[in-house]
């Protein structure tokens, strides 16, 4: 659904407003920046941290800054991870549930009916980064459909993805929508997975 205009404004701090996400009317908040007039738009999937984090924020502006309108959606529907903020210490059953709890898919779908009231409002590109535990719903939401049509993606970017596997990875870099795939230039692991999704999507 297209957001009412009062509430698409073109702020350098951005906004809370709410999106309808199912039939049943579940409304999920978003972090909204930049500007609303605005022809390309970027969906930012944050980590399990979610979408309130300070650095999620602060990366949704500087992305705002090149003259998009950046949304962050609650993908985890109001249940972020309070553990541990660092992805190197998130083991164990309590991460583990809170994951098995909260699938890429769902996350996906969220994000697709948020691109779908974007494009409504009157994005005419739209572009998705995930970010770590977010990276599996980007995923998922570039393999989705066909990019420029409703709720698709029309590119992607997936930073230091956790929990996503390399045949996902591939995927996601081998599909219709452009995607680039970056890991920390000192992460020997993510280097490697890397490499695994590259070659196995056929990038050179």
């Amino acid at each position: 659904r297209p957001l009412p205009p009062a509430r698409v404004m073109a702020e350098t701090e951005g906004r809370e407003v709410g999106f309808a996400v199912d039939e049943e009317g579940w409304v999920v908040g978003a972090y909204l920046v930049g500007d609303a007039k605005a022809p390309t738009a970027v969906v930012l999937a944050a980590d399990a941290a979610g979408w309130r984090a300070p650095g999620v924020r602060r990366f949704a502006r500087k992305l705002a800054r090149d003259g998009v309108l950046v949304a962050t959606p609650d993908l985890w529907r109001g249940d972020t991870w309070h553990g541990d903020p660092s992805p190197s210490k998130r083991g164990g059953a309590a991460f583990d549930q809170w994951a098995k709890e909260h699938p890429a898919e769902l996350a996906a779908k969220d994000m697709a009916s948020v691109v779908t009231a974007l494009r409504e409002r009157g994005a005419t590109r739209v572009a998705c980064v995930g970010v770590g535990w977010g990276a599996g719903a980007a995923a998922a939401a570039l393999l989705s459909g066909q990019p420029g049509v409703d709720g698709a993606i029309d590119a992607g970017a997936i930073a230091c993805p956790l929990g996503v596997s390399v045949k996902t990875l591939a995927r996601a870099m081998g599909g219709t929508a452009p995607c680039v795939l970056v890991w920390g230039g000192g992460d020997a692991i993510g280097a490697a997975a890397r490499r695994a999704a590259e070659e196995e999507a056929g990038v050179e």
